[in-house]
């Protein structure tokens, strides 16, 4: 179901399958589905700082805009709404993505690279608007 579903000429199968495991576990006490976004808003804040720590080297500044983003999403509604899952899930992958591709350039092998695409891959099921970071991971290798 959820690999089919279109919404308004979108596909984000990953959002849906998430909304259709939180209705498997919650059902439809919404506290529990709200609880999700909040988890993936935590793990990105987390992410956030790990990402920008391997970036900058830079540990007290990466931890303070880490934790700005925490406490003051940029999209307050990606976390507070359910319906706006696929803006917490595909930052999520956004910024694994990045973590891989990070490692990837800091030592390339194929393993890595295959890791930084799977999360491209399913960071483009949760929100196909993020096509377009592949072109700015071209820009920071060559440095354009």
């Amino acid at each position: 179901m959820g690999l089919l579903t279109m919404d308004a000429a979108n596909w984000h199968p990953l959002t849906w399958l998430s909304h259709i495991l939180d209705c498997s576990v919650y059902g439809l006490f919404a506290g529990g589905h709200h609880l999700t976004n909040v988890f993936f808003h935590a793990a990105n804040t987390v992410l956030l700082f790990v990402v920008l720590k391997r970036l900058t080297t830079a540990l007290w500044p990466s931890a303070f805009g880490a934790a700005l983003f925490g406490w003051h999403p940029l999209h307050v509604e990606s976390v507070a709404w359910i319906c706006e899952r696929k803006d917490v899930l595909s930052g999520f992958f956004l910024l694994l993505t990045i973590w891989a591709y990070g490692r990837y350039v800091h030592r390339p092998t194929r393993a890595r690279y295959f890791l930084a695409l799977i999360f491209f891959s399913a960071r483009l099921m949760a929100k196909s608007m993020l096509v377009t970071c592949r072109a700015c991971s071209s820009c920071w290798t060559t440095g354009r």
